[in-house]
């Protein structure tokens, strides 16, 4: 989460490539992909949507998925 957070593609790259789930949440179910479309860090959430497990509708625990995010701040 730190590395998304960070926008740290490097950092990314490593913890995907150690097995690091793609699609890990937060302690209000944000996502990686969620925190990269919040910032429109395109390079990023190619990084994750080219990774066949990401989960594109995956839902925080106030039920907002990663575009509807994207939309609302941008």
């Amino acid at each position: 989460m730190l590395a998304a957070r960070q926008a740290n593609i490097g950092m990314m790259k490593q913890l995907i490539d150690s097995g690091v789930s793609v699609n890990a949440v937060d302690e209000f179910g944000v996502t990686p992909l969620m925190l990269l479309a919040a910032q429109g860090l395109d390079e990023g959430l190619q990084l994750l949507l080219d990774h066949p497990a990401c989960l594109v509708n995956k839902r925080t625990s106030s039920m907002a998925v990663s575009l509807r995010i994207n939309l609302i701040l941008t």
